[in-house]
Parts: structure tokens; C-alpha cells; sequence
């Protein structure tokens, strides 16, 4: 059985992309013999690449420049997926977030990107999210319109229904001409 592989398991606090490698597969059972199935998986080694940041286009970055991958990248010599586990699991969950001015500093300082650069950047997040919030507006206006075209259709229905029509043309007809027995 060849060897199976995990792409694109990203750690943010490093910039790194990492992959993970199967070392062994090994199942062996006896479905016959009414044995249970043992399964014995163990893990290699993980291929580190580290990645440029350069400005990105993300909305959700309400204040300051977005950051993105680049897309060249660095390749690091396989570690040992225990070894890696014990040097990164303190580190991850620390500065996932990073602030606007570190974010800038970043760009500015270790990726080299230019200042004019990175308030493009900006004033285009800004353009975005004015765009979406004039969507959202719209999109409420046009919800208020669409339910109260459907009230005024459900109304009208009740008024000029078949049935309602035929039931006054019979009472109409029979005030008409009365009957008498």
C-alpha cells in the first residue's frame, strides 16, 4: 500500500505550510475467524515550507492592511512528526491575531513591501466592506418589499377567489328571482 499523504496543514504562527507523511500502515485481520481487526498506524516525518506574506484583499480585516501567503516558498528538511509536536504545541495557540500595527510593521519591515502598496491595500478592504454593508441595507429593503408583495397577493387570493365569486353570483342570482313554493 503506498504511503498517504495530508497537504496544506498551515500553522499561522510561523508562516509555515506543513504536510504530513504516513510512515506505516499495517492492518492485518482475520474476518473468518471472527477476530477483531487490529490497526496499527504510525506517523513520519513533516515536510516544512515557509511562505512570504504579502499584502492581501481579505474584508474581515476591518483595520489595517490584510495579510496572504505568497506564493513561492521556502523548503525545510523533514523533522520528525514527535519532535516537531513538542517544539511547536506550546507555540500554537499563541498570536494566531495579529494586530493592525504588526501586520503593517511585517509588510514594511521584513517583507519589504512598499508603503503605497499596503494603503492600497487598505483603502480597498474599506471599499469592500462599504459594499457589502450597502448590500446588506439592500438586501433588508428588498426582504420588507418582497413580504409585503406577498401579503397584498395572499390578500387579493381571499378576496376574488372561485369559490368566494361563485358564492356571490349565487346569492346575487337568488335575490333575483325569488323562489316560491
Amino acid at each position: 500500500m503506498p504511503p498517504l499523504q495530508q497537504d496544506d496543514y498551515t500553522d499561522n504562527n510561523d508562516d509555515s505550510a506543513h504536510s504530513t507523511f504516513l510512515k506505516t500502515t499495517e492492518v492485518s485481520s482475520s474476518l473468518l475467524l471472527g477476530e477483531e481487526r487490529k490497526t496499527k498506524i504510525s506517523f513520519g516525518t513533516v515536510g516544512v515550507r515557509t511562505f512570504n506574506r504579502i499584502v492581501g484583499d481579505h474584508p474581515d480585516c476591518k483595520v489595517g492592511p490584510p495579510l496572504t501567503l505568497d506564493w513561492q516558498y521556502m523548503e525545510h528538511e523533514p523533522i520528525d512528526l514527535d519532535q516537531y509536536e513538542t517544539s511547536h504545541a506550546e507555540q500554537r495557540r499563541k498570536n494566531l491575531r495579529l494586530t493592525s500595527i504588526t501586520r503593517k510593521n511585517l509588510l514594511r519591515n521584513i517583507f519589504e513591501v512598499p508603503e503605497k502598496e499596503i494603503l492600497a491595500a487598505e483603502k480597498e478592504v474599506q471599499k469592500i466592506l462599504k459594499q457589502r454593508s450597502q448590500t446588506k441595507r439592500q438586501g433588508k429593503t428588498s426582504e420588507k418589499a418582497e413580504l409585503f408583495t406577498q401579503s397584498a397577493r395572499r390578500k387579493l387570493q381571499r378576496v376574488f377567489s372561485k369559490e368566494r365569486i361563485w358564492k356571490g353570483v349565487l346569492d346575487s342570482s337568488s335575490q333575483m328571482f325569488p323562489v316560491t313554493a
